[in-house]
């Protein structure tokens, strides 16, 4: 699992020889690979990679891995993503401690705070002491 927080997508890599780059992105997928990272807030990044012997030269194909549909992170900015981490690890964190952490202003940590107690997280206690639970 990669580091958590940390500003760099986790990768899946499928190496082929003697086939094709796209039969390795098509493995990841139809093996899910990626279901290990389900609950990987950040970025995932699909690689298929090939070595042809004979032209001794290598291809690659890269893809950004979307959340099915019905996921609960697939309508999620990567910043939101990250919010639900940060929330899970730091349960009272403070609106100025997330905004100083994404590098963002206060307003726009309510607004994905609005969009997140939507049925991801919910917040308990009072303004300046609240205890934040990432819902089940």
């Amino acid at each position: 699992m990669p580091r958590r927080n940390v500003d760099r997508p986790a990768v899946v890599i499928e190496l082929k020889w003697n086939k094709s780059a796209e039969s390795g992105l098509a493995q990841i997928k139809e093996k899910r690979y990626a279901e290990a990272l389900r609950e990987y807030v950040g970025d995932v990044v699909l690689v298929g990679v090939n070595y042809d012997k004979d032209a001794k030269e290598h291809e690659c194909v890269i893809e950004r891995m979307e959340y099915e549909p019905n996921h609960p992170y697939a309508k999620l900015s990567t910043r939101q993503r990250k919010i639900v981490e940060w929330i899970k690890e730091h349960p009272k964190t403070t609106y100025d401690e997330m905004a100083d952490q994404f590098g963002v202003s206060r307003q726009t940590i309510y607004k994905d705070i609005k969009k997140l107690k939507e049925g991801l997280i919910t917040s308990e206690g009072k303004t300046f002491c609240v205890t934040w639970r990432v819902l089940d």
